[in-house]
């Protein structure tokens, strides 16, 4: 069906009477379509999956960065002040950003922006696996702990977490060795 023309020495269709090429010797075969929509197909599958990870690891790389202002703002907060920030809390150690209901959180953040301690209050997206967003510990003075900030990351699988995460506790805690997926700030006295 093919000749190779001698002077230009290249693959050339084969031209029928009218000097046109043969039908036959153009276009692909249903086959090979087929396959190429299948390569097309698997293609796009890997490329979707691979987006979703990086979204999670985007949110969680925003939630870290997040923390370490937090961490920071309550660090200066102790130093200029000689006390951690309130817990607007009716009867325990913890403030939560999302739970339902909470407008303690938002008091905690409040004193941290009225005492410059931060610009504006931080944007930490609500996970679907642990919707508390940030929670803010302060466990006292006299607690060798102190305060924690601890968050909830989608992507991350190590026991120790990212540093500076801290596992203060030993036992099955947010924040202890066995626990993998919570991002956890220690904030001594």
């Amino acid at each position: 069906m093919h000749y190779k023309d001698k002077k230009n020495s290249c693959v050339v269709a084969k031209l029928n009477k009218k000097n046109t090429p043969n039908i036959d010797d153009l276009g692909f075969t249903l086959v090979e379509l087929l396959v190429v929509v299948a390569i097309v197909g698997i293609l796009s599958s890997v490329i979707i999956s691979s987006l979703g990870t990086a979204r999670a690891k985007a949110r969680d790389a925003l939630r870290i960065s997040n923390m370490r202002q937090l961490s920071v703002a309550v660090n200066n907060y102790y130093l200029e002040k000689g006390k951690m920030p309130t817990v607007y809390a009716g009867g325990g150690p913890e403030i939560c950003e999302k739970l339902v209901g909470n407008t303690q959180y938002s008091q905690f953040m409040q004193d941290l922006i009225t005492g410059g301690f931060l610009s504006n209050t931080l944007s930490v997206q609500e996970t679907k696996t642990w919707p508390r967003g940030v929670c803010y510990y302060d466990y006292g003075k006299g607690h060798e702990i102190g305060a924690i900030l601890v968050t909830h990351l989608e992507t991350k699988t190590s026991t120790n977490g990212i540093p500076p995460s801290c596992r203060p506790f030993p036992s099955t805690n947010w924040c202890s060795n066995t626990e993998n997926a919570y991002y956890c700030l220690c904030i001594p006295y």
